[in-house]
């Protein structure tokens, strides 16, 4: 699955115990938990440049539904390019006369993706071992999720705080810990949906329940890993077309996916380069609206 469901809407907590909660943490009264997440990432971005590994891990007692996603990479923020290699495991359907079935051995894919400007390089290499590049022209702002935007999976962890559609809604201190050795102070963050709380909609046929976020910030305010929980209940086959019906069937039930961004070597130089010409054959412009739009009040 691919930045799994950054959309996902969040249960409300009450505004007494969040402003409480933000109190802790809070330096000024005037400061906000959404500036506080934003003075993060700006601080993080003045390191100018970082090493990074990160993962999305979906488990479920429906192996259909399981999958694991890890990768690492460079970024430089001050530019906002960006190197990630990635690799993806799930489990894939094979459908015939008896119907779909679920492939008994998971499915490892391996991609490259090399984010410049508002050039986006997908690595299509086949089985054969040859390597072909094709380029996206993509409206990529590359200075947002710290440039993890559309590297992959890279930024699905910065997605519960940083992708327009939560806001940062409580910061709290959970004290001192260490990660890999370097000392981090902990925060956990509650978010809410800018498009209010979510609702049960009869029709929808998945529902989930976002977690909070916890943040690690070392002594100089960068991020040095994010990760936040998301609850999955898929509670009916979701329309595929008269082909996928089979596997319709075989994708019900609950999962619980946790995604995590490490970054590590801040400062470190990176050379992030466009695949060469030859390696690029094909090139394919798109022109896509990104925008936030609340669903209906109005519930089926």
């Amino acid at each position: 699955m691919r930045r799994l469901l950054p959309w996902a809407l969040v249960a409300l907590l009450g505004i007494a115990s969040g402003l409480g909660a933000a109190i802790e943490v809070l330096s000024a009264p005037q400061t906000t938990p959404a500036q506080w997440v934003a003075s993060v990432l700006a601080a993080t971005a003045e390191a100018g440049s970082a090493h990074f590994t990160y993962s999305s891990i979906t488990t479920s007692t429906n192996p259909a539904l399981a999958s694991r996603i890890v990768g690492r990479g460079l970024v430089d923020f001050t530019s906002g390019d960006v190197r990630v290699t990635e690799v993806d495991t799930d489990r894939q359907f094979t459908t015939g006369l008896l119907g779909a079935r679920l492939d008994a051995t998971p499915t490892v894919n391996r991609s490259q993706d090399i984010d410049i400007g508002r050039g986006d390089y997908k690595d299509l290499s086949g089985p054969n071992g040859v390597q072909v590049w094709i380029r996206f022209s993509l409206p990529r702002n590359p200075h947002a999720d710290l440039g993890l935007s559309f590297a992959d999976n890279a930024g699905g962890a910065l997605d519960s705080i940083s992708d327009g559609f939560e806001y940062a809604k409580s910061v709290r201190n959970l004290g001192s810990a260490s990660r890999s050795g370097i000392p981090t102070t902990r925060y956990l963050v509650t978010t809410a949906s800018v498009c209010g709380p979510p609702r049960h909609v009869t029709k929808q046929p998945v529902t989930e329940q976002q977690g909070p976020t916890t943040m690690w910030l070392d002594g100089q305010g960068r991020l040095v890993q994010v990760s936040y929980s998301l609850r999955i209940d898929e509670v009916r086959p979701p329309a595929l077309g008269p082909d996928g019906s089979g596997v319709a069937r075989l994708m019900k039930g609950r999962a619980a996916m946790t995604a995590t961004l490490r970054f590590s070597d801040f400062g470190t130089p990176v050379h992030i380069k466009a695949p060469p010409l030859s390696h690029a054959p094909s090139s394919s412009s798109h022109s896509i609206s990104i925008g936030i739009r609340c669903a209906s009040s109005k519930s089926g």
